[in-house]
């Protein structure tokens, strides 16, 4: 929010601290040889402060070795790190998106959330967006300024709808992003978030 205070403009943010939730996440539970090993990390993420489990956190094709475990498994300590030595001989990886455990196979693409630009949403005119490469053999691809906009981040997917084409290409379509960086200045400088993307493939 924004406001004045006498001749000082004052702007306050409301920010999360991911690595607090981390920290929070702590359990001691033992669970008996057999237990079901999706059921267990339902039971983990659950017990996590600040995390949250839901009907899609396990993405269909993420499959543990076996089903059970063959012996008893203590869960002592820091959750994640838990979670990552639970799965560290898998072939899964998770993580927390939007404060909601997602876990995937190391191969499948992580675009939990998709976000749609329109030309309005970009800062100046389209014919000052940088074309880098098109080509989807390039990880450049396209380099713009959007208004800060915080849920633009690594490893989700951004749809370009309505624009001209650049260079004789159509750029409208599906991208990953790349890259992001976003600028707030204390000093009256302009507030935007810098996003490079390429082919989403």
């Amino acid at each position: 929010i924004t406001y004045r205070e006498g001749a000082d403009l004052v702007m306050e943010i409301s920010a999360k601290d991911s690595a607090a939730s981390i920290r929070k996440g702590v359990i001691s539970e033992k669970f008996l040889k057999g237990s079901v090993k999706e059921e267990v990390l339902e039971k983990l993420v659950r017990a996590w402060e600040g995390v949250y489990w839901s009907n899609n956190s396990v993405e269909p094709s993420a499959k543990f070795k076996s089903r059970s475990f063959t012996s008893s498994f203590s869960a002592n300590g820091n959750i994640s790190q838990i979670i990552s030595n639970m799965i560290k001989d898998e072939d899964l990886v998770w993580y927390i998106n939007n404060n909601v455990f997602n876990l995937c196979t190391k191969s499948a693409p992580r675009f939990r959330r998709k976000v749609t630009l329109a030309p309005q949403n970009v800062i100046d005119d389209i014919s000052n967006v940088q074309q880098s490469n098109l080509d989807s053999k390039s990880p450049q691809g396209l380099t713009f300024k959007t208004y800060l906009d915080g849920t633009l981040s690594i490893d989700h997917q951004v749809t370009l709808k309505g624009f001209d084409e650049v260079g004789g290409k159509t750029i409208d379509g599906d991208y990953a992003i790349r890259s992001v960086t976003h600028m707030l200045d204390t000093h009256g400088q302009p507030w935007y978030t810098e996003c490079t993307i390429g082919a989403s493939s």
